[in-house]
């Protein structure tokens, strides 16, 4: 993974650095501390230690108006999977909550690239989450994911709460401008049309699985052998299987081909006693997550997110216009896929 030298001071207080790893029964001493790039929302470094294995710390960034605990989410989740045997993510080792900090085992691997969405990392996929379900009973202390789709109205009231947001952003820039005619002239339009049609009915709580939720080769790193660890569980938790399945194939950060679209879907589909029934609503709501996703994109508009990303980057990168492009395109994919 792509790292940047630092020193302590330039970040993090190495006497409460020495006091976090001494509460984690930690007592190796410290001898070099490296920033990781990659994260959009966190501060995360590599600490080296004096014969011991480097370890990973993950400052969270928290935004007032964002409710979700990503640090629970996150070390609930891993420490779950971590008991069922999973080995192809990070340790959980230690949380500090008052911090926000949680300290996980250092995975040595290269970030996953378009090269690797292949038909075995779909299969690697289809089979973290079937060992991830094996023992549900036990995860009941696990947080629903963001954005948890349990009903189906929750589906709608998910794309009008991220509209909404979208409708309050500043419109002084340029770009900004460019996105409220967007909003009113395409997003709006096609969203109430959406919107009303009928749907099937819910799922039975016995059916929720256990998901990653932000799922795909963006979250993945790549061993020397060529094998996945998946990485960044701060949305995760139990959801519908069709939302998983969905956003699987229309996370935009590196698009999985949908080639493998039936692979992937009769293998989560399984994981429920009828998968008739999940199959059903993969096919209703997958223009719902389409739209939902255009407006992730759009998520660089909204301040809260712009604030997050200048926590994890302290870079203002100006990114409207890609972004902008890249939700007309999605909305684009939404609509055929309503057709279809």
């Amino acid at each position: 993974m792509a790292n940047t030298h630092i020193m302590a001071s330039d970040a993090l207080n190495l006497e409460e650095l020495s006091s976090l790893l001494g509460q984690a029964g930690i007592t190796a001493s410290i001898t070099d501390i490296f920033s990781l790039k990659g994260g959009a929302n966190n501060r995360v470094y590599r600490v080296d230690l004096s014969q011991a294995p480097s370890l990973v710390i993950k400052s969270y960034f928290q935004h007032p108006q964002d409710l979700r605990p990503r640090l629970k989410a996150e070390f609930e989740f891993l420490t779950h999977a971590w008991n069922c045997g999973i080995r192809s993510i990070p340790q959980p080792i230690y949380q500090h909550i008052p911090r926000n900090v949680a300290i996980y085992s250092y995975l040595e691997g290269e970030p996953a690239t378009g090269q690797h969405a292949h038909g075995s990392f779909v299969q690697s996929a289809a089979d973290f989450l079937r060992d991830l379900n094996l023992n549900k009973q036990a995860a009941c202390h696990v947080l629903p994911a963001s954005d948890a789709c349990l009903k189906l109205e929750h589906y709608i009231q998910i794309v009008d709460k991220r509209i909404a947001l979208l409708l309050q952003a500043p419109q002084i820039t340029e770009e900004e401008q460019k996105l409220h005619l967007f909003l009113q002239e395409q997003l709006l339009p096609y969203w109430q049309a959406l919107k009303y049609r009928p749907y099937c009915s819910s799922l039975e709580p016995s059916e929720y699985i256990l998901t990653p939720s932000d799922f795909g080769l963006h979250n993945v790193l790549i061993d020397l052998e060529g094998q996945p660890y998946f990485i960044d569980f701060e949305y995760a938790g139990w959801d519908d299987p069709a939302k998983t399945i969905c956003d699987f194939f229309l996370q935009p950060k590196i698009p999985i081909s949908f080639e493998f679209f039936s692979l992937f879907l009769d293998f989560t589909a399984n994981l429920c006693q009828d998968p008739r029934i999940v199959k059903d609503r993969v096919h209703y709501v997958f223009p719902l997550c389409a739209l939902k996703w255009c407006c992730i994109i759009l998520n660089v508009f909204h301040p809260t997110s712009h604030a997050r990303r200048l926590f994890a980057t302290g870079q203002n990168s100006n990114l409207f216009q890609q972004q902008l492009l890249l939700a007309k395109s999605m909305l684009t994919k939404a609509i055929s896929l309503s057709h279809s």
